[in-house]
């Protein structure tokens, strides 16, 4: 950003300069910089990995800057397949279909297990792997009054947490509708039948709709939902752009170690993590305390050591991994995995402790 800046000779948004006064730039951040300026079409795409810091608002606002100075197209590549889609039917607290505002805005999913609700209601989703903060998660569900899962999978512990369980379909038995990060619309329609008693999850949410005696679930087809939507969406033109927000901080490198949570890529979802033969693939990152060299010199450690990872009140045992692509300071323990579902964040500060053989 800082870069940019001096190359383009724009004015800095209000509150930059001073933010980036005691930053200094890097000749292979000026190569970045001068490669994005003089691109004829340049894309700044804000991954994932950046979604998931507690400094995204951060991150998002220089980003945001970097495009504006490099006069380049920003983008998001969004956490699942349809995270658009859910954000134009209404999902977030704040918004209602088509973006529109609320008076009342509801409580994200954050809030709703800090403030540990009466009743919970799962729509897909394992707490223990698809949640930020899987050990808040789990005491939150099991804590609660009443908890009811739309599931495709049953297991011993949604049984232990679950009051309910009503078995729905996954995304194969089902139609329905992505809209992808580019903002097209991708219909599809179910490939096989749900087994037994399962059905269509939109179908289960209409139903319940139903008995509670709610307005807007009297719809017959999934692609009646979609026209619905898709009639109060038309005139909408998608941006990625925000209103710049200065940042109070930049903030400072953490002191200790700093976990990296990355989620591997047979283990974003239900049906993948079941995949043995996925699992038995080199992309399936089984749960470890993964360090370079010099990190667990540093911390006394070698390979296959047994550490005991703390993070606040969650604590789980891991060996270790020696791996020189891990960045100094940083541990790397991925996220959604058998073995480190019971951590918290995916990415924060933790502890290691040497346990002794």
């Amino acid at each position: 950003a800082k870069a940019l800046l001096t190359l383009s000779g724009k004015p800095a948004p209000t509150g930059l300069e001073s933010l980036l006064e005691n930053v200094t730039v890097h000749d292979a951040q000026l190569d970045i910089a001068r490669h994005l300026f003089n691109a004829e079409q340049a894309a700044v795409l804000i991954g994932s990995q950046a979604m998931n810091q507690p400094e995204l608002a951060s991150l998002r606002a220089l980003a945001n800057v970097i495009a504006e100075q490099a006069g380049a197209k920003l983008g998001y590549l969004s956490e699942g397949a349809n995270a658009v889609g859910a954000s134009l039917a209404g999902s977030l607290p704040h918004r209602g279909p088509a973006g529109a505002a609320i008076d009342a805005p509801g409580r994200n999913s954050g809030s709703m297990l800090t403030e540990k609700m009466a009743a919970y209601v799962l729509f897909g989703i394992e707490p223990e792997y698809d949640c930020a903060n899987p050990g808040e998660a789990i005491a939150a569900v099991q804590d609660a009054d009443f908890v009811i899962s739309l599931s495709a999978f049953a297991t011993d512990q949604m049984r232990d947490y679950a009051d309910v369980i009503l078995p729905v379909s996954l995304f194969p038995e089902t139609g329905g509708t992505f809209v992808n990060a580019e903002g097209t619309w991708q219909s599809f329609q179910g490939a096989v039948s749900p087994p037994e008693e399962a059905r269509p999850g939109w179908k289960v949410l209409r139903v319940l709709g139903n008995l509670f005696e709610l307005s807007g679930f009297d719809q017959v087809t999934v692609n009646e939902v979609r026209d619905e939507l898709a009639a109060q969406t038309s005139d909408l033109a998608l941006s990625s752009r925000s209103e710049w927000r200065c940042p109070a901080s930049l903030g400072s490198p953490a002191s200790g170690l700093t976990r990296i949570g990355v989620v591997p890529l047979y283990a974003v979802d239900p049906l993948v993590r079941r995949a043995e033969p996925l699992q038995e693939t080199d992309d399936a990152i089984a749960a470890a305390a993964y360090l370079n060299p010099r990190t667990a010199a540093g911390q006394e450690l070698a390979e296959n050591t047994r550490v005991r990872v703390g993070q606040g009140d969650y604590t789980v045992e891991l060996p270790v991994v020696i791996d020189a692509g891990v960045p100094d300071g940083c541990v790397f323990i991925p996220h959604a995995v058998p073995g480190s579902d019971a951590l918290g964040p995916a990415y924060g500060a933790v502890e290691l402790e040497k346990i002794d053989a």
